[in-house]
């Protein structure tokens, strides 16, 4: 394993930010690190870099504890939010930076930067300065920047949130094109569940300082190790049951081995798993009357609001809506879909 954040912990004060994390990286891999807002992702990203010191744990790079070498040493690139370029530099200036400092000659600083440039789709900026180009070619920059000096490890700290949305999905495939092209090892900090998704080889989910779940997106998405993944990935539908599994009086059979859904419990379930079917007298396992609530129309799929008696459901089908509001249904769970937590 080429980084092993083993058994990390820090507290600011009273407040926890980090308890007992370990996440590993691989030589290649893309790995995001998604939670919601304090949940000590940034913390763990600057722990890594050498910005902020840990608690207790140690922080293994191709077998060595980097935990007392100081940032400046690492040899990680790092490109943050904020892009943080040099506005009386221009972009060339920006892009090489990193290898002025380092003593590299000047042909050799003209060559890769040329190199750069032209690897992030901006051979024509070299000399604009960065209020003269875009948010998205000021990303591009920052990014060129933080692999000039060829890193062991780029460290990338929501490094899309200040675009606007279709610069965003944009850049988000360009960056994923050129880390897998360059093969730089990467740890990138989100908050945006479908950019870890699409990103990511590797999702580190995070809440209050603590690893959720560490797997590949399809890993969380289809099998969330906790409650908390299973609600903060995507959309799900989380039935409770006071005095056992049943819909509109008819008995929720689970299918997952060893788990039964007795009093108290709490079932979740993807609305795209739920069936629409005809208001037919359900006479099959999982089969229950409803009736359309609400449903809204987003291009590729329809949402629906399906009441259930005292449940309310959502459900998602592909295509253009099929049925109309107040309209008698019948709705399908399939067993395998139903999932419970200890």
């Amino acid at each position: 394993m080429y980084l092993q954040i083993e058994q990390i912990s820090k507290n600011f004060g009273s407040l926890v930010a980090l308890d007992n994390v370990n996440v590993e990286v691989e030589q290649r891999e893309f790995v995001c690190l998604l939670g919601p807002s304090g949940c000590g992702k940034t913390t763990l990203l600057r722990i890594v870099s050498g910005l902020v010191e840990s608690d207790q744990g140690r922080i293994m790079l191709d077998g060595r504890d980097i935990r007392p070498v100081p940032a400046t040493q690492r040899g990680f690139g790092i490109v943050f939010q904020s892009y943080s370029l040099f506005p009386n530099m221009t972009v060339a200036e920006n892009v090489g930076y990193g290898l002025r400092i380092r003593k590299h000659s000047r042909d050799r600083i003209r060559a890769r930067v040329a190199e750069l440039l032209e690897t992030v789709g901006l051979p024509d900026s070299g000399g604009k300065y960065p209020h003269q180009i875009s948010g998205g070619q000021q990303q591009r920059v920052a990014l060129a920047r933080a692999i000039a000096i060829d890193p062991r490890l780029l460290l990338l700290d929501e490094p899309l949130s200040a675009l606007d949305a279709k610069v965003r999905l944009s850049l988000r495939d360009e960056v994923r094109s050129l880390q897998r092209r360059l093969g730089i090892p990467t740890l990138m900090v989100t908050h945006d569940q479908e950019e870890a998704m699409t990103m990511a080889d590797r999702v580190v989910c995070m809440n209050e300082g603590r690893v959720e779940q560490f797997g590949t997106p399809e890993e969380l998405y289809t099998r969330p190790a906790t409650p908390f993944v299973a609600t903060f990935l995507g959309r799900m539908n989380v039935l409770e049951f006071p005095d056992g599994a049943r819909l509109a009086g008819r008995p929720l059979r689970i299918g997952e081995p060893d788990r039964e859904a007795s009093p108290g419990i709490r079932a979740y379930v993807r609305p795209e798993h739920i069936e629409l079917r005809d208001a037919e007298a359900p006479t099959g396992e999982n089969q229950f009357p409803a009736s359309i609530g609400d449903l809204q129309f987003e291009g590729n799929i329809t949402r629906y609001r399906v009441d259930v008696e005292e449940h309310t459901l959502q459900v998602e089908a592909l295509g253009y809506p099929t049925r109309k509001p107040g309209e008698p249904v019948t709705v399908r769970i399939p067993p395998e879909a139903v999932r419970i937590f200890d």
